[in-house]
């Protein structure tokens, strides 16, 4: 996965627009996170799927990248202020061993936080329990679209539970969401408050119009 190519919204997405701001509605906002030095990776911008024409070759394409933390459109020339970001939580199972001891090792899994190794090794489904999301520390985070339009953030801490993603074969991308979750259930709430009040906005002035016109016909009858 990486950052939805800005042409897309006049191809495919028409009533949908990119979003630039933390209380836009009926919008999309994608990023790709790397850590500040991590490669781009940009065999995985090569190619997109719009409906009905197929694949299409994006590799030179503008791409929307949004920040999670201050919610604008890249690039961006500052990185977000660190008492911006509100943490960062993810769901780690009570009844599995810890991914950084069981996925760690000389040979990684390349999926270290979706347990790689144990589900390697069998067929059978994981049975995870998760009664609850657990907070991980991330250290002092901020955040900034890059002139590549890769969302950039420091290297997460060495005993951090993300410390296993840097072996990753998609690096940060498992911790998308999961780096930015209290940013994004705060976001939630503000975007649902827009939502709400542009429709009773939408709602008064449709009603306006309605007595307007009532009144009209009234008028000439």
């Amino acid at each position: 996965g990486y950052s939805v190519p800005l042409d897309l919204f006049s191809r495919s997405l028409r009533r949908v627009r990119p979003s630039s701001s933390a209380s836009d509605v009926c919008s999309v906002s994608s990023w790709r996170t790397a850590a500040v030095g991590h490669l781009s990776q940009k065999i995985l911008r090569m190619a997109a799927f719009y409906a009905g024409e197929g694949w299409r070759l994006t590799e030179d394409s503008e791409m929307l990248t949004n920040n999670p933390i201050t919610w604008s459109q890249g690039p961006e020339d500052y990185a977000s202020d660190p008492a911006a970001f509100c943490g960062a939580l993810w769901p780690l199972p009570v009844n599995l061993d810890d991914p950084r001891a069981e996925e760690g090792g000389l040979i990684p899994s390349l999926n270290g936080l979706r347990f790689g190794h144990r589900w390697m090794k069998s067929r059978e489904t994981l049975g995870a329990e998760v009664p609850v999301l657990v907070e991980v520390d991330c250290g002092s985070v901020t955040a900034q679209v890059d002139s590549e339009n890769v969302l950039r953030v420091p290297h997460v801490p060495k005993g951090s539970l993300f410390s296993v993603t840097e072996r990753d074969l998609l690096l940060y991308h498992d911790i998308d969401f999961a780096l930015f979750h209290n940013n994004l259930q705060k976001n939630v709430a503000l975007r649902v408050q827009s939502w709400q009040t542009n429709r009773k906005s939408t709602t008064s002035v449709n009603s306006a119009s309605l007595r307007i016109s009532s009144k009209m016909v009234v008028a000439g009858a």
